[in-house]
């Protein structure tokens, strides 16, 4: 995904089990009239930690300490994902460098819920509709803390069911941070990609079955670039 950071892939992710593509409908002399639309929806729980790449000083000859390169990281991606005000009261609290020796070793994680609903567009059925909401908790693993709480919307697009035969989808994704506790907290949205990774063996049939031997992809897009992108960042 070129022009964003990779936020994170998570194994177990409640989304579509089975994707069975199909319209029923009764016909009339002038035209097929839908009556029925295939509707998937599970809700499952899920594990997310963050994942920080070591950088490669051949292509930055300039980076000379990788720990200043880590807190400079860890401070870029997660004021963009959960706003400047929230993030620097949290850096208050915990401090910058023990959160980044924690993330460094997956201490900090994401515990979340999803519920997410998959049906085929009503008047062009070559293309399926996906949409969610879900809720998550970012947690502190020595001590079970929660850091912040948020709530997030998978907004409902398009995607052509040809995508499928490709073995991923990419979903937008929007952040709302809801709650630091103890804290005042300050409304804050982060746009995010979701790449889901799809078991298409069946694919014939018109049948995908999301893929649980693979990790799903989270990334941040950069500023003013909502391109894909590979490069190192912060959710593993």
């Amino acid at each position: 995904m070129s022009g964003q950071h990779k936020l994170a892939s998570y194994k177990r992710l409640a989304l579509i089990c089975i994707l069975s593509m199909g319209i029923f409908g009764c016909t009339s002399i002038t035209q097929i009239v839908p009556i029925q639309m295939t509707r998937v929806t599970q809700t499952e729980a899920y594990h997310q930690t963050f994942e920080l790449q070591t950088p490669d000083n051949s292509n930055s000859p300039h980076i000379t300490d990788t720990t200043q390169w880590h807190n400079h990281r860890v401070d870029d991606v997660f004021s963009r994902l959960l706003g400047k005000a929230n993030w620097q009261q949290i850096k208050d609290r915990y401090g910058l460098g023990a959160l980044r020796d924690e993330l460094l070793r997956e201490e900090v994680y994401i515990r979340g819920f999803l519920s997410f609903t998959t049906y085929l567009d009503p008047t062009t059925p070559q293309y399926f509709i996906a949409e969610g909401t879900g809720r998550f908790f970012l947690v502190r693993k020595k001590n079970q803390a929660i850091l912040l709480s948020g709530d997030f919307n998978i907004s409902p697009n398009r995607h052509s069911i040809k995508t499928l035969d490709r073995g991923h989808i990419i979903l937008d994704l929007d952040v709302i941070l809801s709650r630091i506790p103890e804290e005042v907290t300050y409304l804050h949205e982060a746009p995010l990609k979701y790449k889901i990774f799809f078991d298409n063996t069946l694919k014939d049939e018109k049948v995908y079955q999301l893929d649980y031997q693979r990790y799903h992809e989270v990334h941040l897009p950069a500023s003013g670039n909502t391109a894909d992108s590979r490069s190192p960042c912060i959710i593993n």
